[in-house]
């Protein structure tokens, strides 16, 4: 395992544009706006658990959501939370400015809404896709004498095939996206986009559908990827095909290779990169069983982190109370943060891998959107789609002091 993660590390070189994949966009094409800037409707409450601080962002009774937990949901500043919200009457990109409590629309009503969204790891910037262009927002945020929001918008590429899904390298360097293969057989291609230049390279091929598309947090040239198998669950018949669905790409020398193989029956699911080339993602060798897991790519060593349960005779529902299904680490190697079908966030602490229920009530078993719980990258917060009020909201709770 050391050898191999010493194999994927250098300097990518992919700077040249692929024939027939894309083109990338030009630099003077910039268009700007200022952004619509919407009244408070935070609600704050105190978590009858904790007592952390939660904040309801949003309590419009419109659909609002949380960017996927691996993705960079705040500005680098922190000035600002993006998320989803469908209150205009379709899927828009909207914010939330944490210093005041305003919404910020994003999304011009001239224009159509994006597909995969994420922020720059450096600079008030957000990447995006839509339809086949992978766009640079360049955000401007001004608090005083009033609340201004502006958006710089600049082409990067345009592809020859729909983009889903967008990943940025740790180096800020380049954009992943995933499309189908150009021959049209079946699998996927990755493609990358120079943040700079805007030209387009192929970084791998796979015959097969993948999801959860993820630069590393530490080394350039190394995504990960899940093989979608259409069940998270390794088959128990000996004679059915073995499962992985973590995979590892070098985008340098466009090798794929598995990372864990799943033993017969095993669950393996969301998986997200955390700090020191360590991955988390949750799963047990029994259905409805489903603890945090952390695999350490210099050792090879998975061990658990966030504890489930399992006994038999339990019914689904009771299983979901006490075992997780997203769970993502912050930016500093303190905390995971893991979500349930009940709507549970808990804290597990990196070093003693003791168990802190922040927040509850966020969903009813059986019922609601998944909270899909999330890191602000400067620490101390995390953003989640709560279903307390009868509808998807956004929530951000706030780490309590004591706990640090």
């Amino acid at each position: 395992m050391k050898r191999l993660l010493l194999e994927i590390t250098g300097v990518l070189l992919l700077t040249g544009v692929v024939a027939g994949v894309a083109r990338g966009g030009s630099p003077a094409e910039v268009r700007a706006w200022s952004c619509a800037i919407l009244p408070s409707e935070a609600r704050h409450l105190t978590d009858p658990v904790s007592g952390a601080k939660v904040v309801f962002v949003t309590t419009n009774s419109a659909r609002d959501v949380n960017l996927y937990f691996h993705q960079r949901s705040w500005l680098s500043d922190g000035s600002l939370l993006l998320f989803f919200s469908d209150r205009t009457g379709r899927n828009e990109l909207f914010g939330y400015l944490e210093a005041t409590g305003e919404l910020v629309r994003l999304t011009p009503p001239d224009s159509p809404s994006p597909g995969a969204v994420t922020a720059a790891r450096q600079g008030n910037r957000i990447y995006l896709t839509r339809g086949k262009q992978i766009l640079a927002w360049d955000v401007t945020v001004h608090l005083k004498p009033s609340s201004e929001v502006r958006v710089a918008e600049r082409v990067l590429a345009t592809l020859d095939r729909t983009p889903s899904e967008l990943t940025e390298s740790c180096d800020g360097r380049f954009l992943a996206t995933q499309v189908g293969r150009a021959d049209k057989s079946p699998g996927r291609e990755v493609l990358l986009v120079d943040t700079r230049t805007g030209a387009v390279s192929s970084a791998f091929q796979v015959p097969y559908n993948i999801s959860h598309l993820q630069f590393s947090r530490t080394q350039p040239d190394l995504i990960m990827y899940a093989h979608n198998y259409g069940t998270d669950y390794a088959p128990t018949d000996s004679g059915a095909e073995r499962h992985c669905r973590m995979w590892l790409a070098n985008v340098r020398t466009h090798v794929t290779w598995p990372l864990h193989w799943q033993a017969p029956g095993e669950l393996n699911t969301h998986e997200c990169w955390w700090v020191g080339d360590q991955i988390t993602f949750c799963g047990g060798y029994k259905k409805g069983w489903s603890p945090v897991r952390v695999l350490d790519l210099h050792t090879g060593l998975i061990r658990v982190i966030g504890e489930g349960a399992y006994w038999e005779n339990a019914t689904p529902a009771e299983l979901a109370k006490v075992n997780w299904w997203h769970a993502s680490g912050d930016y500093q190697g303190r905390w995971v943060a893991a979500d349930n079908w009940h709507g549970i966030i808990a804290l597990f602490d990196a070093r003693t891998a003791q168990r802190r229920i922040l927040t509850v009530g966020h969903r009813t078993y059986g019922h609601g959107v998944h909270p899909h719980v999330g890191w602000n990258h400067l620490g101390g917060e995390v953003v989640f789609a709560s279903n307390r009020f009868g509808n998807p909201d956004v929530c951000v709770a706030y780490i309590p002091k004591d706990w640090r």
